[in-house]
């Protein structure tokens, strides 16, 4: 499936329309900025309390003709259209080779006839965005506004503001505005984290530019990650329909909370094919208080390598067979976790006493607390537990990326390819000094991968020339006949721990 950004204006719709996979985004926009606020805090949080509306999911409580409507009602004004407008400098393109050729003209035209230079053209979007304070602010998405010279918030058909950009993070696909009105109607805020499968909500928003439009579903899952939108992801899915236009729209509980901010869809037509994507309104709170405090979105690091527990590894690691949570590949120098005391084949099991399901889970967890925060991991080390107390570090800007390296020439250490080898698909030497300071590597002990066979093993579990093996089954291994001895030990399954440009990884066969 191919997954890209919502586009806008009318060329990007052309492109949309002709799409045969996509994925769009639409936006969220946070709430008020204080922490705890209640339902209670704005008007219309006090109406929705006092008509006292069923929980969504919540077992025993009919739905009557009138929910979704009352909820409409009482939402609808909180939810405005977002435009946006930038210049593109020199819009039409010249012809091939500067347009002087004859023989092009001849094909494609002259652009220049008649002494017409080319033009700047506007290009306009359309999104959704949430009034989520009395004092102006709106949140919606990046895409959104990206780029945009000029952003436009309609209140209604009559009522249409200049807005500032007060902030933008990509990472999240998040935006704030600021518009120049009081006594706004705020949507208040609810606890996505409490959000059920098989709940009813309520995706607002103006897709195709229908302004105040509302759709209706269930939430079919929560905690989606690698869907391919943003840098984090933990999205709550629905089958409300969601569209083009819908960015920056609210998913309403029946209550009137905004739980999430509709985000994406995966379809093969264009249009909504039942499942949609919101950002959890939690993660969203967070971000948006950043960016109007701070002007920028400060995130927390542990420092860390891991991976996600599966039946392999688990198996590999020596775990216990129901072990959950994320197994630490590696630690990075000076990080909060080195200063904790965290170790590689450490099991990260829970943060502050809740459980860690996976990867994103953790990440996401950790980059919505403030640097400086401490916070409590449970760890499960040797088949023991133990709980260490980690004070978290700002994400640092210039982490290092998996870029990869050329392979290679190293010499193989026999001449005939020794079984293991020829089982895995790989080529390995025992990595030198020598070997370690031409390739910048920083540990000077291990064993260097330098080759792969196509469509072997070694391939397909993702392993790559000029990786570094440095544990086998948790065992260090020093040396290629130490490698191969704990191959053989390991069955024809072994699970390594490696280096790859610095950072630390598990791979399994």
């Amino acid at each position: 499936m191919i997954k890209r950004r919502e586009l806008m204006g009318v060329a990007a719709l052309s492109a949309f329309l002709g799409a045969f996979v996509g994925l769009f985004l639409f936006g969220e926009m946070g709430g008020k900025v204080s922490p705890g606020t209640s339902a209670t805090a704005s008007p219309i949080g006090a109406q929705v309390e006092a008509v006292n509306f069923p929980v969504g999911g919540d077992p025993g409580i009919p739905l009557t003709t009138t929910t979704f409507s009352n909820v409409a009602e009482l939402v609808m004004p909180s939810i405005v259209v977002i435009t946006s407008s930038r210049t593109i400098q020199n819009a039409s393109t010249p012809l091939p080779f500067g347009g002087t050729d004859p023989f092009m003209r001849r094909f494609f035209g002259n652009p220049f006839q008649d002494g017409d230079q080319p033009k700047d053209e506007e290009v306009r979007g359309l999104g959704s965005g949430v009034i989520v304070s009395a004092d102006g602010y709106i949140l919606t998405n990046n895409h959104v506004v990206n780029e945009a010279d000029k952003v436009q918030v309609r209140l209604d058909r009559h009522t249409l503001l200049d807005a500032t950009i007060v902030g933008t993070d990509p990472r999240s696909d998040l935006a704030v505005l600021k518009v120049d009105r009081t006594n706004m109607p705020a949507l208040p805020f609810g606890n996505s984290d409490n959000v059920k499968i098989g709940e009813w909500v309520v995706a607002c928003g103006a897709p195709f530019g229908l302004e105040r439009s509302i759709t209706v579903g269930i939430v079919s899952a929560k905690g989606r990650s690698n869907v391919g939108v943003t840098d984090y992801e933990d999205f709550i899915q629905t089958d409300a329909a969601i569209n083009r236009g819908n960015s920056g729209g609210a998913l309403i509980n029946l209550r009137g909370e905004m739980v999430g901010i509709n985000t994406a869809i995966a379809t093969q037509t264009g249009g909504s094919n039942g499942v949609g994507f919101s950002i959890p309104i939690n993660m969203a709170r967070y971000i948006m208080k950043s960016l109007i405090e701070d002007g920028k979105v400060t995130r927390g690091w542990i420092g860390v390598n891991i991976a996600n527990v599966d039946e392999k590894i688990a198996r590999g690691l020596g775990l216990p067979k129901d072990a959950t949570g994320v197994v630490v590949s590696g630690v990075t120098e000076g990080s909060p976790a080195d200063r904790a005391g965290i170790r590689s084949n450490d099991v990260i099991t829970k943060l502050d006493g809740h459980p860690v399901d996976d990867i994103a889970d953790l990440r996401n967890r950790v980059a919505t607390t403030k640097p400086g925060t401490s916070v409590e991991l449970s760890l499960l080390r040797d088949r023991s537990t133990l709980d260490v107390s980690v004070k978290l570090d700002e994400l640092p800007s210039n982490l290092a990326e998996n870029t990869g390296r050329g392979t290679p020439e190293a010499e193989e250490e026999e001449s005939d390819t020794p079984q293991v080898d020829r089982e895995l698909g790989l080529s390995v030497a025992t990595l030198t000094t020598d070997k370690a300071r031409e390739l910048e590597i920083k540990e000077r002990r291990g064993v260097l991968v330098t080759g792969i066979g196509p469509n072997s093993a070694a391939a397909q579990a993702g392993l790559r020339p000029d990786d570094v093996i440095l544990e086998v089954n948790k065992n260090p291994v020093q040396s290629a006949d130490e490698f191969r001895n704990e191959v053989k030990k390991a069955g024809g399954a072994p699970v390594l721990r490696i280096l790859r440009d610095d950072n630390y990884l598990f791979i399994v066969f």
